[in-house]
């Protein structure tokens, strides 16, 4: 028996290691067949940039693997980086064999992606290539506020007759897991600091308390008024004409979009590539135009790029995007910056003599406070002999707010959502859930506070009252580090911090960010403060691995993607967007410092 059971674990072992190698050459051959390297295209001239918006675009570099495997897995949603993009369309607007730009299809937000920060900056760069008097033409089947964001910058906007614009302003929200845990037995005890420090609300309440409503609002009208006034000078509309008519149509029909020139031209996509083929002076036989994609053309873009800005002198640009936990995983972890694992890679930073500045692009709503200390502590280590500017992307917040606070100088868009200075403690009470399921507890101790944290039982006064000053110290903390950086009274911090989220227009005028602008603006910054004139050049942090060893790290840890596109997928993918929200609070005290929701503002 047991020589049988040896040989049907070497079996186990021999499918395990057949299915591992199964996998890497399946990814190696969507490598070379899928076009996914890095190599240069070919661009002929008189090409049209082509930028499909089917696309997610995030600050830091995609993860290739990641990529792979989700292809694999049935997405095929693109993924770009915010820097190539930017580059590959300033680029384009000086390169004499591309004759135009042309836009279509629907983003991505998934995650941190696409967010409105940076989109603000992809919008500037599609404006950059307009000046240069190359054409730029969009084709809209349907659209949604953020497509129809970048799409109105273009000069013809040509408009399915059976399509959709769907410009119809912003909501912000979440859900709420109060009534759900009244039901079954789930109850939460939340400690905070700040009486807009609304993160605790989707356990403790059933809406909007009326402190989250006027900031929510007060934010969303921020940003909706950037959007708006953007639109509104692009398509020459007057802006209470075009706020009323998102007001009263919102999802539009084509006839109405064209009579108050939201779209040029009602036509379908081949007629979209007729007047590219003119542009270009391909012939009507002709199956299609010469064209490059954005992707494909993005690493020209940034060659061209280095070879202006050349030299041994190096600026670091570091990305913290995602959610801040304690711990540490691999530097290349998607959507999650782990405290330790960061800080040690700003030790590396620091210790590289050809590093003379650093940009931190902060996208993160904060998180675990002492994961935020501690990448605190070594941006300010890196700050002590060489400039340091943060660029806040989509949101900046909380603990994405304090990690910035070493910089020289901060940068955020109109539409950044940044601030948020508060912290709040979070404890759950299992007991009557399990109870109700025959499961019951009993434990000793050897001290009065032995079992604090424990989700067994409810929280005893004497135990709320040390996560209180817990939460009361970090949040005095919190308070001095931004009256110290910001050159502000602490008494004047805590009157505009009090868990506040502010758009990146408020947060200008309160003196919480120095000057609005993207993350090129940052990095020309962090260059003339090091006196490095163009005599530079740029590396990444996290530094990308390569391929075989991210697919290593795929196969070995990696999961594939929820389906999102049909109804039953997106209601899955909304609940573990929701579990993983939940499961990111690792403190093991209680106490974070992080944003109400991963505010969804569609």
């Amino acid at each position: 028996m047991r020589t049988l059971f040896r040989f049907i674990w070497r079996l186990f072992k021999l499918a395990v290691f057949a299915l591992g190698v199964l996998a890497v050459l399946a990814l190696l051959w969507l490598v070379i067949v899928g076009g996914l390297g890095p190599g240069l295209h070919r661009v002929a001239n008189k090409s049209v940039l082509v930028f499909d918006l089917n696309t997610r675009i995030t600050d830091r570099p995609a993860n290739e693997a990641g990529t792979l495997l989700a292809r694999l897995a049935g997405d095929t949603t693109a993924t770009l980086q915010l820097r190539a993009a930017t580059a590959a369309l300033r680029e384009a607007a000086r390169d004499n064999r591309i004759s135009a730009l042309y836009l279509y299809g629907n983003l991505d937000a998934t995650g941190y992606s696409s967010g409105y920060g940076a989109l603000k900056e992809v919008r500037d760069a599609i404006q950059a290539f307009h000046k240069s008097g190359k054409p730029v033409i969009a084709y809209i089947g349907e659209a949604d506020n953020r497509d129809y964001y970048l799409m109105s910058a273009a000069d013809q906007i040509l408009l399915n007759p059976g399509g959709i614009l769907a410009f119809r302003g912003l909501v912000a929200g979440g859900a709420f897991f109060k009534g759900a845990g009244d039901k079954y037995g789930v109850e939460c005890t939340a400690i905070r600091r700040g009486k807009y420090k609304s993160a605790v609300e989707p356990f403790t309440r059933e809406n909007l308390s009326p402190e989250n409503r006027e900031q929510l609002q007060a934010l969303v009208n921020s940003i909706w008024g950037e959007m708006l006034n953007a639109v509104a000078m692009s398509r020459k509309i007057a802006l209470d004409q075009l706020q009323a008519l998102v007001d009263k149509e919102g999802v539009m029909e084509p006839p109405s979009a064209m009579a108050h020139g939201l779209a040029t031209e009602l036509a379908y996509e081949s007629d979209a590539v007729d007047e590219l083929r003119k542009i270009t002076g391909s012939r009507a036989k002709d199956k299609s135009f010469p064209q490059v994609t954005v992707a494909d053309y993005a690493p020209q873009a940034l060659a061209a790029a280095a070879k202006r800005q050349h030299g041994k002198d190096k600026i670091a640009v570091v990305y913290a995007e995602g959610l801040i936990m304690n711990g540490q995983d691999n530097e290349n972890a998607q959507g999650f910056v782990f405290g330790d694992s960061f800080a040690r890679m700003l030790r590396k930073v620091r210790e590289r003599q050809d590093v003379k500045a650093v940009v931190l692009r902060v996208n993160s709503p904060g998180g675990t406070s002492p994961a935020c200390e501690a990448i605190l502590d070594e941006m300010q280590r890196l700050s002590t002999n060489r400039p340091v500017i943060v660029s806040m992307g989509t949101v900046a917040a909380s603990g994405g707010y304090e990690i910035s606070m070493a910089a020289r100088r901060i940068l955020a868009e109109p539409s950044t959502i940044t601030g948020s200075i508060g912290v709040f403690g979070l404890m759950l009470d299992v007991k009557k859930l399990a109870n109700d399921h025959g499961v019951t507890f009993d434990s000793v101790q050897t001290g009065a506070l032995a079992s604090i944290g424990t989700i067994t039982r409810p929280m005893t006064p004497e135990e709320k009252d040390v996560i209180q000053e817990l939460v009361d110290r970090d949040y005095e903390d919190f308070l001095r580090v931004v009256a110290r950086n910001r050159n502000l009274t602490t008494n004047r911090v805590d009157e505009i911090a009090q868990g506040h989220v502010w758009s990146g227009a408020d947060a200008l005028k309160l003196g919480l960010v120095d000057e609005f602008g993207g993350l090129e603006q940052a990095i020309t910054i962090a260059a003339r403060d090091a006196k490095l004139g163009t005599n530079y050049s740029i590396i990444e942090f996290p530094e990308k691995k390569g391929l075989l060893e991210e697919v290593q790290e795929v196969i070995s840890g990696g999961k594939p993607p929820l389906a999102a596109q049909d109804v039953g997928g997106r209601i899955a993918a909304k609940m573990a967007e929701s579990w993983r929200w939940l499961s990111s609070f690792n403190d093991p005290r209680g106490v974070y410092a992080r944003l109400p929701f991963d505010l969804e503002l569609n």
